[in-house]
């Protein structure tokens, strides 16, 4: 559970043999190139969407930053479209570890029914969740009451958990008010999440300005609430700010934020 040096490691060849070993050479080389610029992390077995890997892309919102009020949103699940074996690393299954998107469909394979396979709603989330709580009758044992009766609020309120922690490492810095331009500021975000089969969350990315280009219907289906509430938050924000200099008003709570919900404040 330690972050160790680069020297401390042994370092893998992820090839069909994931347990053989880089030649001593190598691994010198690597070592010497990369030493302190790495973090490695413990590959994590996830849980499968009908035998697929999958993970999560959800968006997040700072508002304002004077004072801060950070959003959160639903945002998509993206499965692979290769069947999932966590131990095969040969080059022509590789692709069964990414979940991107692009990746997914490299290669000129891109058709409307490809992409909304490999892009799919929250709802359809809830549906897997639900099965998969429900079928497995030992692990369902492990679970609590509230987490069968609910999974994805349950996976919902670990994912806005890992955000709050995010939010509380860069306050002080790339979310201080002292660097905003202008009176307030506002930032978009996305956030991507892997689930394992205790229905623990796995940070994998933080992204600033994620990708806005809508082809899948459940993206189209997300960013249609998701895209306008956003701005009219900001405005709300910005309308409030400017009355409240003449006559002192609450600014929360925001008529503008349906979707979109407060999770730091």
């Amino acid at each position: 559970d330690e972050f160790l040096p680069v020297s401390a490691l042994s370092w893998y060849n992820r090839t069909a043999d994931p347990s053989a070993e880089v030649s001593d050479a190598s691994s010198k080389q690597f070592d010497k190139r990369l030493r302190n610029r790495l973090i490695v992390q413990k590959y994590i077995p996830t849980l499968q969407w009908q035998g697929h890997k999958f993970d999560l892309r959800v968006y997040w919102l700072v508002a304002s930053v004077s004072p801060l009020l950070v959003y959160y949103h639903d945002g998509i699940a993206r499965v692979s479209l290769t069947s999932y074996n966590p131990t095969d690393f040969a080059d022509e299954r590789i692709k069964s570890h990414l979940t991107n998107v692009a990746q997914s469909l490299s290669g000129g394979n891109e058709t409307d029914r490809l992409l909304n396979l490999a892009t799919r709603s929250f709802d359809d989330l809830d549906l897997i969740l639900r099965k998969f709580v429900a079928s497995d009758t030992k692990r369902s044992s492990h679970f609590e009451s509230h987490i069968k009766d609910d999974p994805l609020g349950y996976v919902r309120q670990r994912i806005k958990d890992a955000l709050t922690f995010v939010v509380d490492a860069f306050r002080e810095t790339a979310l201080n008010p002292d660097g905003c331009p202008a009176d307030n500021c506002y930032v978009f975000f996305g956030a991507d999440f892997m689930l394992d089969e205790n229905l623990n969350v796995w940070m994998t990315e933080v992204q600033y300005g994620p990708n806005l280009a809508v082809k899948a219907k459940a993206k189209e289906h997300v960013f249609k609430k998701l895209v306008p509430e956003m701005f009219a938050i900001v405005d709300e924000v910005r309308e409030k700010q400017v009355k409240s200099a003449e006559v002192a008003a609450p600014l929360l709570p925001l008529a503008s934020a349906k979707t979109w919900e407060l999770f730091y404040c």
